[in-house]
């Protein structure tokens, strides 16, 4: 997984961009496999001024031709960074379970099909014994009609 930091207004330092891969690697761990890469963008909307003014925005590329992408507000870097990197966590678990599930669910619909088309068949082709039986007794009665 690749993670790719930039900033926008200011400069990045290297504690927040250790802080960065770390919260990362904690809220990504167990999708190592899935994700490609991670563009983090880091903004100061209103300079020096203060306020809720920090925003990070994290977009995950995924293996699977899937993007994630969560932007995020707070006043303090760190804890914007946080927040972002736990909800891009949460997302990318929600991405892959619906994808699973939408995979199992296809499979079973496939299979439904196919014993049906299976069961299908084998009741146009065999005749039953009450339609036998039928015409057995119809050939029969128009016999005695004669």
């Amino acid at each position: 997984m690749q993670v790719f930091v930039s900033a926008k207004n200011f400069k990045v330092s290297e504690t927040i961009r250790e802080h960065i891969d770390r919260r990362l690697a904690f809220a990504l761990d167990r999708f190592q496999r899935e994700v490609e890469r991670i563009d983090v963008s880091l903004a100061d909307l209103n300079g020096p001024k203060g306020g809720l003014d920090k925003q990070c925005r994290m977009v995950a590329k995924l293996r699977s031709d899937g993007t994630v992408v969560i932007e995020d507000q707070d006043m303090d870097f760190f804890a914007v960074i946080d927040r972002a990197a736990d909800r891009l966590g949460h997302a990318i678990q929600r991405v892959i379970e619906r994808r699973r599930d939408m995979k199992y669910a296809r499979r079973r619909a496939e299979a439904l099909l196919a014993e049906t088309a299976e069961t299908a068949e084998s009741t146009d082709q065999t005749p039953t014994s009450k339609d036998s039986d039928a015409a057995s007794h119809s050939s029969d009665s128009e016999q005695e009609n004669s």
